[in-house]
């Protein structure tokens, strides 16, 4: 003969555990008072049986179920960390970096002005026959 499983909950409508029954001498199933032969639902996170409408009811909130099924939080080990400060300290010096170069960028235009000027002074100067 095959076995009947039910659920057993508390007093509080709480899942409590799967529950194997046989059947009597006559194939019946003498099913206990704080047991249902409903199915769980699929997925059930914090389900409560309603006595009253016979069903399984899941309670829990938004928040709970995010707060369950968001991934863990690992700490970072020693090397990771130091690492991660390593990451950090190369990315602030690429900056730097890039900054110096854009200094001296600026500076070469500004000597290239200068110069440019200079030359045309003395262009300037050999058309007039101007010492100075």
């Amino acid at each position: 003969m095959e076995a009947l499983i039910v659920y057993r909950f508390n007093d509080s409508g709480k899942f409590v555990e799967p529950v194997e029954l046989l059947p009597d001498e006559e194939g019946n199933f003498d099913i206990p008072e704080d047991c249902t032969e409903k199915e769980l639902p699929q997925p059930n996170w914090k389900p409560l049986f309603d006595k009253e409408k016979n069903e399984w009811v899941e309670t829990i909130t938004p928040e709970e179920l995010e707060e369950l099924t968001k991934p863990p939080t690992i700490p970072l080990s020693d090397t990771e960390i130091l690492g991660q400060q390593m990451t950090e300290r190369e990315s602030e010096a690429m900056v730097q970096g890039q900054q110096i170069t854009d200094l001296e960028i600026s500076s070469m235009f500004q000597g290239q002005f200068m110069t440019d000027y200079e030359l045309r002074l003395l262009e300037l100067e050999d058309k007039s026959n101007v010492i100075v």
